[in-house]
């Protein structure tokens, strides 16, 4: 990575990298959450967790949402602006939108994108191995 291109993308898109872009992010993915929300709200994007951090992270900020964000089938197809983040142990929820060409995306694959200011959409090193 060159970090002089990086700047110079980070200027052009003026924090909307990720505008109207929405990730979804499994319950046993390893990431700092609070960390991962950041970021991607930074560059205009937006994150769904599972019921259970989500309760954790509004309360931390005293507001309260009981809102279910698992991803699945019908809530993906269709929408090229929906994307799965998650890890080999989530098989069972990313099992089924593997099947139907979804990709299932790490959560490095963000991080890292975000840094560089580009998204290898194609890359498989940023795939959850089994997803494939």
């Amino acid at each position: 990575m060159k970090l002089s291109e990086a700047l110079t993308r980070a200027k052009e898109y003026k924090g909307t990298l990720l505008r109207n872009r929405t990730f979804y992010v499994t319950m046993k993915t390893k990431v700092e959450y609070k960390l991962l929300k950041n970021v991607v709200t930074a560059h205009g994007g937006q994150v769904r967790f599972p019921l259970l951090h989500t309760l954790d992270i509004f309360l931390s900020m005293n507001v309260v949402q009981l809102s279910q964000q698992t991803p699945t089938v019908r809530l993906l197809t269709g929408h090229a602006d929906r994307h799965v983040i998650s890890c080999p142990e989530d098989i069972s929820i990313w099992r089924p939108l593997a099947m139907q060409g979804i990709p299932i995306f790490t959560h490095e694959f963000l991080l890292i994108g975000v840094l560089k200011q580009e998204l290898e959409w194609d890359l498989k090193d940023f795939r959850v191995p089994g997803s494939l």
